[in-house]
């Protein structure tokens, strides 16, 4: 049966980090117009990412935007024979293959 990961420090509750990188730290620049004197960036809560691990490993969801700029900045392989660390809470869980499986949050 699949657990989700918690801890009980409130910031730290499902605080999900991936190759040393905190995902409610992963910011994304939003298109701007060409004069703009400033960059806008969005990030997701830590309320946005979550862990499920069973026997099978471990599944982690979040927003698509995230998911998406881990992979334009190299911190998750496009290949997926290369590994990843993942911590969860400061615990490092280990060494885990990454896939992709994109699902709408309907589903």
């Amino acid at each position: 049966m699949p657990r989700t990961i918690v801890t009980n420090h409130p910031r730290s509750i499902r605080r999900i980090a991936i190759n040393g990188h905190f995902l409610d730290e992963v910011r994304t620049q939003l298109h701007a117009d060409p004069n703009a004197k400033s960059l806008t960036y969005v990030s997701a809560p830590i309320e946005r990412h979550q862990a499920t691990q069973d026997e099978e490993g471990v599944t982690l969801k979040l927003p698509a935007l995230t998911a998406l700029q881990l992979y334009s900045d190299g911190v998750l392989p496009i290949t997926p024979r290369k590994s990843v660390d993942l911590s969860i809470a400061g615990r490092k869980l280990g060494v885990f293959l990454s896939s992709l499986d994109a699902r709408s949050a309907g589903r």
